[in-house]
């Protein structure tokens, strides 16, 4: 595992390196916006980014609609898009490393640069409150829990109004907004996960511990934090009989990843394939529909509350 990493880190790094060489020979670019802009690699940070933004700054979301961000490669117009922006999110750890990679690579320049998971103080959310799997690797997912979720909205505020100090008040009020909506929330899911008859979902992605440390959910996942980890059929046996023995009859898989695994899981102990959201990004058919990230995290509490049969609904 460690000699793996270490080897993707290399890929990366020569990745990015030969993309700022084609940007400086003339590689294809992209037309950037007039004022303050802001570059996220996927939609939670972005999202978060656009509400607090407003019409003060213009913020562009790297990773395409539909696409699953932990295997996206930017193309060299991305990374372009990047150097020339004035502040760059990003998540951190294997959610998106070659962000990482280039985040290292504009160390000390412009643009101002922060991430969900930082060792250099630049965290968007505290580090020590940060779930960390078997390997000692953080899991990204913390805008699952939203109070987590706040203080990634403060440091992205913080940030804004450090690098556009003349709209610092705007992205203030903006940010009191979004952290009201992200209290009701959190409220929503207190009331409708505290009479529930299970406390355990089975998932098909190690994405969601922060949601279960949260309200207090046993997560038990068929796969690691990478969904293209593929799970052994000791731990598909393991899974399946401590599912049967909680009673658990609905296995959870996520829209943009094949549900095969969790739908043969779900077969085997006579129980259900449903769809629950990690938030890692959304569909072009959702941001058609009206879609964000508070009504996708309302889908999921109604799909978590019938799994879990809750006495209360959302």
């Amino acid at each position: 595992m460690r000699n793996l990493r270490i080897l993707l880190g290399m890929t990366l790094m020569v990745f990015v390196v030969g993309a700022v060489l084609l940007l400086k020979n003339g590689a294809p670019s992209f037309t950037r916006p007039q004022g303050i802009f802001v570059v996220a690699t996927t939609y939670p940070v972005g999202y978060f980014a656009q509400v607090i933004a407003g019409g003060d700054a213009t913020v562009r979301i790297v990773t395409p609609l539909g696409v699953e961000p932990h295997d996206y490669e930017p193309p060299v117009a991305d990374l372009a898009m990047v150097e020339d922006s004035d502040l760059f999110l990003y998540v951190g750890g294997e959610f998106d490393p070659w962000a990482q990679q280039a985040a290292q690579g504009l160390a000390g320049q412009k643009p101002l640069v922060r991430s969900i998971i930082n060792d250099r103080g630049e965290g968007l959310v505290p580090q020590d409150n940060l779930i960390t799997d078997t390997y000692g690797a953080p899991d990204p997912h913390a805008w699952l829990d939203p109070l987590l979720s706040k203080d990634m909205a403060h440091g992205i505020a913080d940030a804004l109004a450090e690098i556009d100090p003349v709209h610092a008040s705007s992205y203030r009020v903006r940010e009191i907004a979004l952290v009201a909506q992200l209290d009701a929330l959190h409220a929503r899911y207190i009331a409708a996960l505290a009479s529930c008859s299970l406390h355990v979902i089975v998932v098909s992605h190690d994405a969601y511990e922060y949601l279960g440390r949260r309200y207090e959910l046993q997560i038990l996942p068929i796969a690691g934090l990478s969904p293209d980890m593929e799970p052994s059929p000791g731990v598909m046996a393991d899974i399946a009989r401590t599912a049967q023995a909680q009673g658990v009859h609905t296995i959870f898989f996520e829209s943009m990843v094949n549900p095969n695994i969790a739908e043969t899981l779900a077969r085997e102990i006579g129980a259900e394939a449903r769809p629950l959201d990690p938030l890692e990004n959304i569909l072009l058919a959702e941001v058609q529909a009206g879609a964000t990230y508070f009504s996708i995290a309302e889908r999921n509490l109604i799909q978590l509350t019938n799994a879990l049969s809750c006495t209360t609904t959302s």
